[in-house]
């Protein structure tokens, strides 16, 4: 019983504040992360995800 008390008052409310940060900054990590791929291996990493999200080799669903 102490360990469901437990899961309800901390974690449940820890993942909600994450899941509400990456809903914030989500778009500016992935920018930030597109920019440091370009800058190590030269390759534009969003624009290699639009082309297989296009092809429907990726499916991304938000909800």
């Amino acid at each position: 019983m102490l360990f469901i008390a437990l899961m309800v008052v901390v974690l449940i409310p820890g993942v909600s504040d994450f899941a509400g940060e990456v809903g914030k900054n989500g778009d500016k990590w992935v920018s930030q992360l597109n920019a440091q791929g370009q800058k190590l291996i030269g390759v534009s990493l969003r624009r290699h995800l639009e082309v297989l999200q296009k092809s429907g080799s990726l499916v991304v669903r938000v909800g």
